[in-house]
């Protein structure tokens, strides 16, 4: 039962009493012993006695339900995972660590790119847990922002080598691997502008791609099966790179925000 009920019912209790009384007791004609002096002093020591009780017994409760629930976060702040994350370059990240997950999708090719599916962006989001407790039970879920683009699902190639978990240890590192094929057109020689040493592309090339977020979702249980989540975004930035009278379009993905872990209640 929640305090706002108690509440509520205290209040009810105390206006609707003595109208009670005076109607059913004071106000009523059946034959009595005692006069309304005796009746009043009688009921006043009797109800004192029974609101008097049950404000004790309230206290009671309410103070074993505080000491419950501050015992239940002392207990869970002892087995509390906490995770950290880094992003790091694909090959150097996963060397020596679990997988925890692995995201991997591609953009569709523009109908007249007849060109190879490239590049491929592989990148490597480091999970430290830097709490005081084992997580287990790790799960992702991801959503990719609007590109302007369709996307489709890339398969992780397998390898005996490589070692997979759904829990991290404390102090212990997991990786989630990222494998991106961009598939972006390459820019024709007539795209690329030079005025007087000035070098620039037109704007349709420019603006050709769109910025994108990747909204990341890691939850994890404690080793009492509380639950947790943090939420990662990370943003990645298409621009063009120009060399001489050559130019082609890259990305590059970087850590933007990252959540404190929430209960999942």
């Amino acid at each position: 039962m929640s305090l706002k009920v108690i509440v509520l019912g205290c209040f009810l209790v105390i206006i609707l009493l003595p109208i009670s009384i005076d109607k059913f007791i004071f106000s009523n004609t059946y034959p009595s012993h005692i006069d309304n002096n005796a009746w009043a002093s009688f009921l006043g020591s009797y109800l004192g006695s029974i609101i008097g009780g049950l404000l004790s017994l309230f206290g009671i409760i309410m103070t074993i339900r505080f000491t419950r629930n501050q015992n239940n976060k002392d207990r869970e702040l002892q087995v509390r995972p906490y995770f950290d994350f880094t992003l790091k370059d694909n090959n150097d990240a996963i060397l020596d660590k679990k997988q925890i997950a692995y995201i991997g999708f591609g953009f569709e090719e523009d109908k007249e790119n007849n060109a190879k599916r490239s590049p491929v962006l592989e990148e490597a989001l480091i999970v430290h847990n830097i709490g005081v407790g084992t997580a287990i039970k790790c799960k992702l879920n991801y959503h990719i922002s609007d590109t302007g683009r369709d996307i489709f699902p890339v398969l992780q190639a397998f390898s005996a080598n490589r070692r997979y978990s759904s829990s991290i240890l404390p102090g212990g590192k997991g990786v989630i691997q990222f494998c991106i094929l961009l598939n972006f057109q390459p820019i024709m020689s007539n795209m690329v502008i030079n005025e007087n040493g000035f070098i620039y592309l037109k704007d349709k090339e420019e603006t050709r791609y769109k910025n994108f977020n990747i909204d990341l979702e890691v939850s994890y249980s404690d080793i009492l099966e509380n639950r947790y989540k943090q939420k990662i975004v990370l943003e990645a930035f298409v621009y063009t790179k120009i060399s001489g009278d050559k130019a082609e379009h890259c990305c590059d993905i970087i850590l933007k925000s990252v959540s404190d872990p929430i209960g999942d209640m």
